[in-house]
């Protein structure tokens, strides 16, 4: 069974189902006939207990069951989800599924609490009639019997469906897609379709924040990008909007604050890698252009200048190029580098196993790279371990001329200290794709307004950097890679997992100190 927190439900107010409104429709034999114990009967056995069962329909979040109250009925689900929390595990019922199967000969308690999650139809047949319609049906009780003794009453029988490792999906399912864009839409829809989800995929263009966190009422899942904002504040209108599951379409979550997700219950999930190729050829795409001078040399010839002053380069064979962060990103990189004939030298907490058997590539130490290195790549998360290791101190200790290439995430990098470090001629030049203050600016047409980030202002003064809003995963093999996983992790949720349960929940990920992407 999957782990996860246990589902808080509202108490009723008295015995089970108190809470439920009695319905005058009959039971759909063809759901009593899905029961195990029910599936030799003959269809007039069939329709006389069928009509025995009452019609409930019962309110969203108002519990059906509390854990340890006492329950003498057999409840089968017709439409609308139930959630059943038991133990550390949650399991969703829709139609065809059914609790309290062996209350109907030995009454006991509930072992679990039974919360609607969405408004539902669901039969009642309680002991007291269902003993009275076998006494009145001999025959019924003789196939009942037989069927019993193939199928042993036990503790999976309160709330087991048919088979009892089933976990029953929605119907439909509402995914609030936050920060839309018109390139990332289309691979969604697309892709939802060839999966066979059949989401209600609602695409808005705001970002997800504190102000903006209310549009996310009427959804079960939120899907964000790397600029939405998921902090305790937003967790907490999540959770007061019955959103239980928040689906980074990205791998970086560092906007996210876990434990606040975790406290409210609240799933999150990422794309931990889309395309990992995709953002180490963007990162040697901003080496070359930077030390190629492809800006400065563009701009001159559609001006008629054809001369070649201010444009030499050097060659990329032979010379060090070091690595920070060797997950799957900087893995790529660095069969790109030594493909150029480049010396590779690399940092990172977790040593990469296939990159240690590779006598091309050393691990160093941090300050050795920096000493070393022609070119500096880096490719590791942010977190309070890598925030500004790229700083006026490390900067002092790198050659002069060097490269910095950023396509992992801007606050890597203290910018004030690496304009400085322009200035004094230190770095000879840099190509970032990520940048601090950028979630105002990247991913937004701003033609036509004033750009009031003092650093990014600053660094579109220099004919040496090149700054790129964010694209290096811009491919449409990550594109389409993004979507399915994103709509992959949102199924694997829906189908009961939660939490640190999840394949790529962010959950179990938030570790602290890893140092790869």
């Amino acid at each position: 069974m999957p782990t996860t927190a246990a589902v808080s439900a509202p108490a009723p107010t008295s015995n089970s189902a108190s809470s439920s409104l009695k319905q005058n429709t009959s039971l759909p034999t063809e759901l009593l006939a899905s029961i195990s114990i029910f599936s030799k009967l003959s269809s007039g056995q069939l329709s006389s207990l069928a009509a025995a069962f009452v019609g409930l329909k019962t309110q969203e979040g108002i519990a059906v069951a509390v854990k340890g109250m006492s329950n003498d009925a057999f409840y089968i689900v017709a439409d609308g989800q139930l959630v059943v929390s038991l133990h550390d595990s949650t399991h969703f019922l829709t139609r065809g599924d059914y609790i309290g199967l062996s209350a109907l000969f030995e009454p006991g308690n509930f072992p679990f609490s039974v919360v609607p999650k969405s408004f539902k139809t669901e039969y009642k047949l309680d002991q007291a009639t269902f003993i009275a319609h076998l006494q009145a049906n001999p025959d019924l009780t003789i196939q009942i019997l037989s069927s019993l003794s193939k199928n042993v009453l036990n503790d999976k029988l309160s709330i087991a469906s048919t088979p009892s490792s089933k976990v029953s999906p929605l119907s439909k399912m509402t995914v609030r897609i936050f920060d839309n864009k018109a390139y990332q839409k289309q691979l969604f829809i697309s892709q939802n379709k060839a999966l066979g989800l059949n989401y209600d995929l609602d695409f808005v263009s705001e970002k997800l924040t504190a102000k903006t966190a209310h549009m996310a009422a009427g959804a079960q899942a939120v899907c964000v990008f790397v600029h939405d904002t998921v902090d305790e504040d937003v967790a907490k209108i999540l959770k007061q909007n019955n959103v239980d599951l928040v689906a980074f379409r990205c791998a970086g979550f560092d906007t996210c604050n876990v434990d606040a997700c975790d406290k409210n219950d609240i799933s999150v999930v990422r794309v931990p890698s889309y395309s990992p190729n995709a953002i180490a050829e963007h990162a040697v795409a901003l080496m070359m252009a930077i030390n190629r001078k492809l800006i400065l040399a563009g701009q001159r010839v559609h001006t008629g200048d054809f001369s070649l002053d201010g444009l030499v380069g050097f060659n990329m064979k032979g010379k060090t190029v070091g690595v920070i962060g060797t997950g799957k990103i900087g893995f790529f990189l660095i069969q790109i580098m030594l493909g150029f004939g480049c010396r590779v030298i690399c940092y990172d907490v977790f040593k990469n196993p296939d990159l240690l058997k590779n006598p091309a590539v050393t691990y160093v130490e941090l300050d050795q790279l920096y000493r070393e290195s022609d070119i500096i790549s880096l490719h590791a998360p942010l977190t309070p371990e890598t925030q500004y290791m790229i700083n006026k101190e490390s900067i002092s200790k790198m050659k002069k001329g060097v490269l910095i290439i950023n396509t992992a995430r801007g606050g890597l990098i203290d910018t004030k200290a690496l304009i400085q470090g322009l200035i004094d001629e230190r770095i000879g030049g840099c190509g970032l794709d990520v940048v601090e203050e950028e979630s105002d600016y990247f991913f937004e047409n701003v033609a036509e307004k004033p750009i009031k980030s003092d650093i990014i202002a600053r660094l579109l003064t220099f004919n040496n950097v090149m700054l790129t809003s964010h694209q290096a995963y811009l491919t449409h093999e990550a594109l389409s890679e993004i979507a399915s996983c994103t709509l992959k992790n949102i199924e694997e949720f829906q189908q009961g997992k939660r939490l640190k349960a999840l394949k790529n929940s962010v959950n179990k990920l938030y570790l602290g100190g890893k140092t790869s992407e």
